[in-house]
């Protein structure tokens, strides 16, 4: 098969499909036996969308086929420049009181972000769809749509697989009651002794 013509700026045309891919021929030996191959053309000049044809198919003089007409598709898609941005995981609810989350891993943890070059500037990181935590008890795997900001284009994947990794939480130690230092009691003051004669 070939192709003819370009897609317009900014577009381009990918491998092209036709079915059927063979055809039976019928005709004079001595001409069947030289064609080794058919070949179809389809145009694209110009396109800016998937291109869908019906094509005869080109037979030398006195030669048939069955069928006489294939179809082709050659799929022409917008150039755009794309980023990886990494995956930002968004949580709503909250565990059960003796739990706690641990960490919410996306996988993959990037993606390709396709948008136009002043999108792309501004962008820094993709964030999934809110994913409840309530009554999560156990490390579990959910599936997240990412979403798609404004003026992008395409997103490659668009959904991820997100680890959710929970345990209990730790019981708080208490701090023991502060000591109080022994006391010790101090004697009393000696005094002098008192005589006969003092008190006279």
């Amino acid at each position: 098969m070939a192709i003819r013509g370009e897609p317009v700026t900014g577009y381009y045309a990918l491998e092209p499909a036709i079915q059927p891919t063979a055809v039976l021929i019928r005709g004079p030996a001595r001409i069947i036996n030289e064609i080794k191959s058919l070949e179809v053309t389809a145009n694209i000049s110009g396109a800016s969308q998937n291109v869908d044809q019906t094509l005869m198919v080109p037979l030398p003089e006195g030669v048939t086929s069955s069928p006489d007409r294939v179809k082709v598709l050659v799929p022409v898609t917008q150039a755009q420049p794309y980023k990886v941005l990494p995956v930002v995981v968004k949580t709503t609810g909250t565990l059960p009181e003796q739990y706690q989350l641990v960490r919410a891993i996306p996988q993959p943890a990037t993606v390709q972000v396709y948008a136009p070059v002043e999108v792309l500037n501004n962008l820094e990181n993709i964030t999934t769809e809110n994913i409840r935590l309530d009554g999560i008890t156990d490390n579990v795997l959910k599936e997240a749509r990412l979403l798609l900001p404004e003026g992008v284009i395409d997103m490659i994947p668009g959904r991820v697989e997100v680890s959710i990794q929970v345990r209990p939480k730790q019981p708080q130690a208490t701090d023991p009651p502060p000591t109080t230092p022994p006391t010790t009691q101090q004697p009393p003051p000696a005094t002098e002794p008192v005589t006969q004669d003092q008190q006279n």
